[in-house]
């Protein structure tokens, strides 16, 4: 029972994932982005999908990371990062870093990096 709980529990989270970045693709192309922090916090990660929650604001990013740096410090344009590569896990405290969009007066914060570099 606890196996098809977190099946569905993916299924869902992926559902969901899937829509939000579609309508953040959508507005992207509408829209401009104002302001980028980087920030830490609680991730869900899936296959090739993340939550993140921070400061009251849950956000996510499915199939590819627009900018990530891995273990080493290098950078990447595009694709997944490393240390979000595996099994359905949470991580308690990932960096990355958020877009503040508004679009007609409604604001949203896509994923836009992510540090895979160790904490100092």
């Amino acid at each position: 029972m606890s196996r098809n709980r977190h099946v569905v529990t993916g299924v869902l989270l992926g559902c969901g994932l899937l829509v939000a970045s579609v309508v953040v693709a959508f507005l992207l192309g509408r829209s401009s982005a104002t302001h980028v922090d980087w920030q830490t916090g609680t991730a869900h990660v899936g296959a090739r999908q993340i939550s993140v929650e921070s400061d009251g604001w849950t956000y996510g990013v499915s199939g590819s990371v627009p900018m990530w740096f891995d273990a080493r410090g290098s950078s990447h344009e595009s694709g997944w990062p490393d240390c979000l590569a595996g099994d359905v896990r949470t991580i308690s405290a990932l960096r990355f870093a958020a877009a503040e969009v508004e679009v007609d007066g409604l604001g949203y914060r896509p994923i836009v990096a992510v540090d895979c570099r160790p904490a100092p």
